[in-house]
């Protein structure tokens, strides 16, 4: 299999040809083209694509910003959270109930005897 490439050398654009183009460009006769014309829809296609982009890009900044503040309070309530169970075993320790309670209420005195079991006799 040969392949033969022909190579054909493209004319060099002119100065002329350029500045119609360019004048052409900025006095809107590119817009009212046949060629411009017909790909309207084409390029209103890809306008749209690039709006949901950008869209999807902010939302997905967004989201990403908001999960970064959840992670961070949730380490915050978690470290709350074991501090308050930290002083609430402290304050439920046996000893530090009977010093709150001889604190709050004046002539408690705490039972030195074992408590009794009532029982009831049934007839």
């Amino acid at each position: 299999m040969n392949f033969k490439l022909n190579y054909k050398k493209l004319p060099k654009p002119d100065a002329e040809g350029f500045v119609e183009n360019f004048k052409a460009i900025f006095d809107g006769s590119v817009l009212t083209g046949k060629t411009f014309t017909s790909q309207t829809p084409f390029i209103f296609f890809m306008v749209f694509l690039a709006l949901i982009y950008i869209f999807n890009r902010y939302k997905a900044e967004g989201t990403f910003l908001e999960n970064a503040r959840l992670q961070k309070e949730i380490k915050d309530l978690r470290t709350e959270s074991m501090g308050l169970a930290t002083e609430l075993m402290h304050i439920s320790n046996q000893t530090n109930i009977n010093v709150l309670t001889l604190e709050k209420i004046e002539g408690l005195k705490e039972s030195v005897e074992p408590p009794k079991k009532i029982v009831f006799k049934k007839d």
